[in-house]
């Protein structure tokens, strides 16, 4: 494997976690709120934080590779992760 083809399998994958990352995000968003125990609800609550941050730090490491996050995946991975989050609710 070349270099650039190994360069952009990483972005690849960068940019598939990076959408994955939003879809939880709003997914744990709508299932905390639809947990009434306060300890598992506050549980969800950090979860949905860490998979914000996790997003910061792909989409950080995708700045550094000089590339940016796929349009298309980013619109369907947010479509999935807020249908999701509505479903919990």
């Amino acid at each position: 494997m070349s270099l650039g083809n190994a360069r952009d399998l990483l972005v690849h994958v960068l940019r598939s976690a990076y959408s994955g990352e939003l879809a939880a995000g709003f997914a744990y968003a709508g299932h905390w709120r639809s947990v009434k125990v306060p300890a598992e609800r506050e549980r969800i609550r950090e979860i949905e934080a860490e998979e914000w941050h996790h997003r910061d730090l792909v989409g950080g490491i995708l700045q550094k590779l000089d590339a940016k996050p796929s349009g298309l995946r980013e619109t369907l991975f947010r479509l999935m992760g807020q249908r999701s989050g509505r479903c919990a609710t």
